[in-house]
Parts: C-alpha cells; sequence; structure tokens
C-alpha cells in the first residue's frame, strides 16, 4: 500500500488547548495546538486570506501525524469519497456547485459544505468547510513532512456536537473527504516467458513495458534468427531478471525499454491466454493502443557478475507510436530527450546528480550533454537507478558498457493515483 493511515486529528473546540499535555482537564486523544505554531505554509495562507483567527487563537487549532508514505509515494491531496476532485472555493462567494455537504452543521444550524482553495500549488491540500454564506467555518491542510503525512486543522465558528449528554462527542468527516497519494507504476519481469526470446511484454490492461533488443535481425515472417538480440530470462535471488543474449548485460549488450498503454491482452505477459514463448519471438505480436509518455522513469539492478566495475548508459527517446512490424525500425528514433537528472539509490541513501560528478563511489558523466547518452558507473546489486527527462519521453536505450550486470524491475515515476479514505480521522470534538 502507497499509505498507511495510523492516527487522527482531534480539534477540541473547549477553550484553551487540549492535549495529551493538559490531562486530565483535556482528553489524550486531543492534538490542540497554539494557532500561532500552526504549518507555516497553512498560516501564512489564512493570513492572506485575512481570515479572523480569534476563535482558533482562544480554542487552539490542531495538528497531528496521520500516516507515513513508502514505496516512492507522493501525497496528491483531498479529493471526494469517489476520487473525484473537489470544486474549488473563492472567499466571499457561496459554495460552489459540486461542493459536498457534510453531515454536521455550525451551532446556529447552517449547513458545512467541502471545497478546496483556490491558491495556485495549494489547491487539493487545502479543504474549506464553508456555510450556505460562503463564511468558512473550518480549515484542514494536509501535507508531507518526508515520509510523514500530516495534517493541521482550525475553526473560525463552533460546530453543532449533537450528543448534549457528552461534551466530548465528536463529529467527522466520514464518507466524504478521501486523499489522493500517486504512486510509482512498477513493473517486474516474473511473468515473462522462460528462456530466450525476441521481446516480452511486462504490465497491466492499462500500461505496460516492451522490452527488445538493440540489435534485431529478422526472418521474413517477423520471427527472429540466430544473428539476433534476444532478451533472456533468469532467476536472481527469487525474482525474474533479463539479460541479453544471456543472464546479463555485457559491456555492449542493449535494450529497448518502450512505454506502452492498452496492451494488446493475447499478447501480455501474466495474464490468462496471454504471451507465451512462442508469441514471444514473432515481432508481430507487439500490439498496444499508444504510447506512454512520461518524464521519469527507474530500474533495479538485481545482480552484478564479477569484479569489474560495472556501468550502464541511458539515453532516452520520444517515438512514434507504430507497433507490430513497424516496431523494430521505430527504435531510437523520433528524436532523443536530454535526460536532466540521475538519482541512484543504495539502501535508504539516495544520490542525486544534478550535473556530472561522483557520490558515494558512483560516477555520473554525460547528464550535461545534449542529446548524449548518459553513464552511470559503480553499480551494484540492488542500486535503483532513476532518471529524469527535459521533456516526456517513452522509450530509453539501457546499455552495458563495462562489467556485468542483470535488471529486476523496472518502473515510471509518473504512475498510479489511488484515493483512501482519510475523512474518519478528521474530528472536531467537545461544544
Amino acid at each position: 500500500m502507497a499509505i498507511t493511515i495510523t492516527n487522527s486529528v482531534t480539534l477540541d473546540e473547549s477553550l484553551g488547548l487540549q492535549n495529551i499535555l493538559s490531562v486530565p482537564l483535556g482528553d489524550s486523544n486531543d492534538n490542540d495546538i497554539a494557532y500561532a505554531s500552526l504549518n507555516a505554509t497553512f498560516s501564512a495562507r489564512l493570513g492572506v486570506l485575512l481570515l479572523s483567527n480569534s476563535f482558533s487563537t482562544a480554542n487552539g487549532a490542531a495538528t497531528n501525524t496521520v500516516a507515513t508514505l513508502s514505496g516512492g509515494s507522493t501525497l496528491s491531496g483531498f479529493v471526494k469519497d469517489d476520487g473525484t476532485a473537489l470544486p474549488v472555493f473563492t472567499l466571499g462567494n457561496p459554495p460552489p456547485v459540486g461542493a459536498v455537504a457534510t453531515s454536521f452543521t455550525t451551532l446556529d444550524g447552517e449547513a458545512i459544505y467541502l471545497c478546496i482553495d483556490s491558491a495556485a500549488g495549494l489547491g487539493d491540500n487545502l479543504v474549506f468547510g464553508v456555510d450556505a454564506s460562503g463564511d468558512v467555518v473550518f480549515a484542514a491542510y494536509i501535507f508531507n513532512d518526508g515520509l510523514n503525512v500530516n495534517v493541521s486543522m482550525v475553526q473560525y465558528e463552533a460546530i453543532d456536537n449533537p450528543n448534549a449528554a457528552n461534551p466530548d462527542d465528536p463529529v467527522d468527516l466520514t464518507g466524504l473527504l478521501d486523499v489522493a497519494i500517486t504512486s510509482p507504476r512498477t513493473f517486474s519481469f516474473d511473468d515473462l516467458p522462460s528462456g530466450n526470446n525476441l521481446f516480452g511484454v511486462v504490465g497491466d490492461a492499462e500500461a505496460a513495458i516492451v522490452v527488445i533488443g538493440k540489435t534485431i535481425a529478422l526472418n521474413a515472417d517477423n520471427t527472429f534468427t540466430n544473428a539476433s538480440n534476444t532478451i533472456n530470462t533468469s532467476q536472481g535471488g527469487g525474482n525474474v531478471t533479463i539479460g541479453v543474449n544471456n543472464q546479463m548485460f555485457d559491456p555492449g549488450d542493449g535494450a529497448f525499454f518502450t512505454y506502452v498503454t492498452d496492451p494488446d491482452p493475447r499478447y501480455l505477459s501474466g495474464v490468462a491466454g496471454g504471451l507465451d514463448q512462442g508469441e514471444a519471438d514473432d515481432l508481430d505480436n507487439v500490439q498496444f493502443g499508444d504510447t506512454l509518455d512520461v518524464n521519469g522513469a527507474f530500474l533495479l539492478v538485481s545482480q552484478k557478475q564479477g569484479s569489474a566495475v560495472a556501468a550502464l548508459s541511458l539515453k532516452a527517446y520520444l517515438v512514434e507510436n507504430i507497433d507490430g512490424d513497424g516496431f523494430e525500425a521505430a527504435r531510437g528514433q523520433g528524436g532523443t530527450i536530454d535526460i536532466t537528472q540521475v538519482k541512484v539509490t543504495v539502501g535508504t541513501t539516495v544520490y542525486t546528480f544534478n550535473g556530472n560528478g561522483t557520490q558515494g563511489g558512483i560516477t555520473v558523466s554525460g547528464l550535461t550533454g545534449v542529446n548524449a547518452a548518459v553513464t552511470v558507473s559503480g553499480i551494484n546489486a540492488g542500486y535503483k537507478i532513476e532518471w529524469t527527462t527535459a521533456s516526456d519521453h517513452n522509450q530509453v536505450l539501457v546499455e552495458g558498457v563495462s562489467g556485468k550486470f542483470d535488471i529486476g524491475q523496472f518502473g515510471l515515476t509518473e504512475g498510479v493515483t489511488e484515493n483512501f479514505n482519510i475523512g474518519d480521522k478528521l474530528r472536531f470534538e467537545d461544544d
């Protein structure tokens, strides 16, 4: 899972700060803080809107870490419970069309509607609860601090908590508000046909990777000859890995990885009736809907063989959408796209290269060149190598420069967006 939701954030409406430090006067589950201690970005935006902070100064604001991110996922902001976007609210206007009605009201009985901020760069991360007159009742801001996801909240007028007999009865946004998370799209080679094949296709019904050798020689029927590169699959430390002509990328070996959408399920690995070994030897079976254009991708080196320093080169392209028997000729055509950044992840350490240089025993060269292949030297088993391009690309040529290595995973940094329920974790307590 891209996000693990662990805690709630509870804003207690009572006078003063109610939190674990104020027990027994306050509840241990309250998360009140002083208004002046709010996240600086959130506080600055509220200041620009000239919203009165008298209620929050007297009663406190709230903040807490509610979740953690993993797997390279990033925060995309608040959305409706069905994953669609909340409408944008402009201060001084009534709630916009499509605003979501909450299940509670202000103390004087006015309905409260959810919508997002209009500020560029903040919008989806800042949700307002506004009444029918356009007055802001509360605001909540979601942001990530490293891998932690935090939510801060403020109130501008009292909310009606319906149980008069319980001074701590909460209301929340259950079923009304989700958080959207974008995760990298990752492809493994576990389902590729075994042995030596002309090409492989891995992914799902929406997106896939087509991998094929740098040097292709075909018969008249578009099957490969003995002079052609093959993509070889082998078991590497539990997962299937790929090499060119053998289980490794040797110096001079290369493979094109092309990013596509809507792969033909008949020729997609790992699905019922999908790509088999015979079909993977015929170029006519490279069938997909369109190329998938992104500005970032990555690969994982699974194994390194021998004592020689291992190095690979990367060259990115934006190719035409040509499948079937035209696919071979389209490789490496359509324009080279400059690679502008390389990141190498070793364990929990990330080395970022915005230009040529050496860090952590890893050397990157060619990064400042135009239409140049970028070389990454000093790679080892378990290294994740990620690249960003100046504009979108949809294909990369990976070549062995020195040493021997294989590849156990490939992915796109522009990935899948999912929404997760978080409304029940945003609570307003007390009367």
